[in-house]
């Protein structure tokens, strides 16, 4: 359910897998690391809420928070953490954020993480 959400957003925003149609140039991303803690079960088949947002930012990554709630809001299913990483398409090594990656990311940052990200291109 995680991935399907992540994806969707960020295709919603204009970002594509394919880097001559998105909007947003970091195109090649991979997941470093996802933690989950399970709380109470899923039981059965109906909606379940995922709130999502950016817990931390680094010059070549960023760390997703989440929590999976139920629809109303009072069940805690499972909480946790996913760190991702930007390569670059030719050496698959990590590469800088774009500026246009950051100003993505801040729309739903906590308050603070992205401080002091703007100036990419003197980290370079």
């Amino acid at each position: 359910m995680l991935e399907r959400v992540i994806i969707a957003y960020w295709l919603g925003r204009g970002w594509n897998f394919d880097a001559r149609t998105s909007r947003i140039p970091d195109v090649l991303q991979v997941a470093r690391e996802i933690k989950v803690s399970y709380h109470a079960p899923i039981v059965g088949i109906g909606e379940v809420r995922l709130h999502l947002w950016i817990e931390a930012a680094g010059r070549t990554s960023f760390t997703y928070g989440f929590a999976f709630r139920s629809a109303d809001g009072t069940t805690l299913h499972a909480t946790g953490h996913r760190v991702q990483v930007r390569l670059d398409p030719a050496t698959f090594q990590p590469t800088p954020l774009s500026a246009e990656g950051v100003a993505e990311l801040a729309l739903f940052a906590k308050p603070g993480v992205l401080a002091g990200t703007n100036d990419r291109e003197a980290a370079r």
